[in-house]
């Protein structure tokens, strides 16, 4: 997310019309918006159909031009929630926080502060998390095994059991909703995967009202968040005033807004499409529950055992050389160490790095050492023990004909994992009664299979 100084909003609201008949759902979303102080300008509508509500331009937009703005006063998170003092009490941060204070507030239904807004929101997105077995088997052989989100379900219910639900008769504020059960902290944990953004360092994630309603399509965006992130962490100000410890009611003078600002000019009648993280397929499918062809961030993931079964047999595979390179595979570029230096609490484990071939089918950082480590002179190996050196020589090194024929080898193996080839993922994407979660399944395998057919064909 972008950060700011403060900005200002110029224009006045105007109710967004759904682009068929009456909506009440939206008519009542936009009565409680204006009484938050959330304004809009006139350039700018909601539409819902079938598949949800959009965001179009009305008129002719020009670059940085802010479309709305949304006080932070008006969103949901940890610190807006008449949960804040348990959330803090019980130590809870991050998605797991979000998802009670919002699984809370819509059990309360219409006695929610938020009422008008959760209403408009989805009953359900389908993501993977909520597929049935039967659903899931599509997703065999693709880079996000069926068994992975079958043990993120298990952990998500280990999380509610153990720390959640006991919370439940542990505070008495738990007794004014209804149907605190696992069913809506599963409902409310995929709203926040989906939906939820990090505003800043005191609220940290959050349910923005409106910001949320703007979609995400990679390579089209044309808007972004703006909010400052680094504010006080004891009362979300952005001022950096000194005081003595607050009020929740004290500071909220000292917080400001968050804005939708434009990336570039955009044409009359063009949907605005939000930034997000640049995200491959299978993140897409996970946080946002769809997936699209020609994403020019899809990545396909090969895991070290199946890159041994493809190389263990050739006369240039090293036994020393692979048991090296496992033993340093999840070392980081200088470049990314420093970009994560500020987020690395130091409590976290080692993030596993996949070795993984990128839309263009060129080997990844992690992959591209072990081609180094494989292919290197005795001389040049002997000098790599010193891992910063060999760091260095990766992040000049060309892709070499060995490499490729290396490379060509591993995506073989890849592919043989797929139980249907690529044009019969093609054929069943013609089929226009395809269930959705079947047509998903089909465009990951079938990115994944043009990504790897790339490396093959160079």
């Amino acid at each position: 997310m972008k950060q700011k100084q403060q900005v200002s909003h110029n224009g006045s609201n105007k109710r967004f019309r759904p682009n068929q008949k009456y909506d009440k759902t939206l008519d009542y979303l936009n009565s409680w918006m204006e009484k938050k102080g959330i304004t809009w300008k006139q350039s700018i509508i909601v539409r819902k159909d079938a598949s949800g509500h959009s965001v179009f331009a009305t008129r002719d937009l020009k670059e940085d031009e802010i479309v709305c703005t949304v006080p932070k006063t008006a969103i949901l998170s940890r610190k807006t929630s008449p949960l804040r003092d348990i959330i803090d009490e019980e130590e809870l941060a991050g998605g797991m926080a979000l998802t009670l204070c919002l699984m809370y507030e819509m059990t309360l239904k219409k006695k929610s502060e938020w009422w008008p807004y959760l209403q408009s929101l989805p009953q359900v997105v389908d993501l993977p998390m909520y597929w049935d077995e039967q659903a899931l088997t599509h997703l065999e052989g693709t880079c996000l095994d069926p068994s992975t989100i079958v043990e993120e379900n298990a952990l998500l219910l280990e999380d509610y059991q153990s720390i959640i639900k006991p919370l439940f008769r542990k505070h008495a504020i738990f007794n004014e909703g209804k149907y605190m059960n696992f069913e809506s902290y599963r409902r409310a944990a995929g709203l926040v995967a989906s939906r939820a953004f990090s505003v800043d360092d005191f609220h940290d994630l959050s349910m923005v009202p409106l910001c949320d309603i703007f979609n995400h399509k990679s390579g089209s965006e044309n808007v972004h968040m703006e909010c400052q992130a680094e504010v006080c962490l004891e009362c979300g100000s952005e001022d950096h005033v000194e005081h003595d410890a607050p009020t929740h009611d004290e500071h909220v003078a000292n917080v400001k807004s968050i804005s939708m600002t434009t990336n570039s000019d955009i044409k009359c009648k063009s949907e605005l499409f939000n930034v997000y993280e640049d995200l491959s397929n299978v993140d897409l499918l996970l946080k946002y529950g769809y997936a699209h062809e020609n994403n020019p961030f899809d990545v396909v993931s090969i895991k070290p055992d199946v890159i041994h079964n493809a190389i263990h047999d050739k006369k240039w595979f090293d036994k020393n050389r692979w048991e090296y390179w496992l033993s340093i595979k999840n070392t980081k570029l200088e470049e990314e160490e420093e970009e994560n230096e500020e987020e690395d609490d130091g409590d976290e484990e080692d993030e596993e790095l996949h070795c993984e071939f990128n839309a263009e089918g060129k080997p990844n950082h992690t992959l591209l050492l072990l081609l180094c480590i494989m292919f290197a002179k005795k001389e040049q190996y002997a000098s790599w023990k010193n891992v910063k050196k060999l760091i260095q020589h990766v992040k000049s090194q060309a892709v070499t004909k060995q490499m490729k024929e290396a490379c060509v080898i591993m995506a073989k193996e890849r592919l043989s994992i797929y139980k249907d080839s690529l044009d019969e993922d093609l054929e069943g994407l013609q089929d226009k009664h395809l269930p959705s979660r079947h047509k998903w399944s089909l465009i990951i395998k079938v990115c994944e299979k043009r990504i790897l057919h790339k490396v093959v064909e160079e």
